[in-house]
């Protein structure tokens, strides 16, 4: 940002640079002042400081206002056919509060459960917990009887697959089924040799 000397920084506030000297003077900067001295961040900072306390506003204001106005036209026609514009204005205020901090740290530090209700939280954790384990071993015991199931089964067929299938008389000989087919396949004649 460019320095910006006295006599400048009196034309944007509006005031005389001999004022404005009298009252950099009177906020305690030390150095001397002319008009073209140029003024830093600090010197600003510490002028608005020494005005605030000297009007009675030390401590920063709690409350913002801000207002909005907006103005729109409207054009209507009347019944003869002439028509007319009308201005609307509509004006919105809002008001920002700042809150104090000791009531927000108040509100931050004050704890937001009882023992009672941690005690409660933790009892339904226990009881989810058993019930997440239960639960658990209700499926490893379906598991386990499902595989025990399969397996009495595969025994059950295994003397069956054992014996080989007799073929009626006078039919050929059908191959075996595939494991895991739904329909028999089909024999296929034999290819001649040339």
């Amino acid at each position: 940002m460019a320095q910006i000397n006295v006599t400048q920084f009196a034309q944007q506030l509006g005031l005389p640079p001999a004022l404005l000297i009298e009252q950099l003077q009177a906020a305690g900067i030390k150095r001397v002042l002319v008009e073209d001295t140029p003024l830093t961040e600090k010197d600003k900072t510490q002028l608005l400081d020494h005005l605030r306390k000297s009007h009675g506003a030390a401590e920063a204001k709690q409350k913002i206002t801000l207002t909005r106005r907006q103005t729109t036209e409207i054009k209507k026609s009347d019944a003869l056919g002439k028509s007319r514009t009308i201005q609307v204005e509509v004006r919105k205020k809002r008001v920002l509060v700042k809150r104090d901090t000791t009531e927000a740290v108040a509100e931050a530090a004050k704890p937001v459960l009882d023992a009672g209700e941690i005690a409660l939280r933790e009892a339904e954790a226990k009881r989810q917990a058993e019930l997440a384990a239960r639960q658990a071993e209700d499926a490893e015991e379906k598991r386990r009887r499902k595989e025990d199931a399969e397996a009495a089964a595969a025994e059950a067929r295994a003397p069956e697959e054992a014996k080989p299938a007799q073929p009626a008389e006078g039919a050929p000989a059908a191959a075996p089924l595939a494991e895991g087919t739904l329909h028999k396949p089909e024999v296929k004649p034999e290819e001649k040799a040339e």
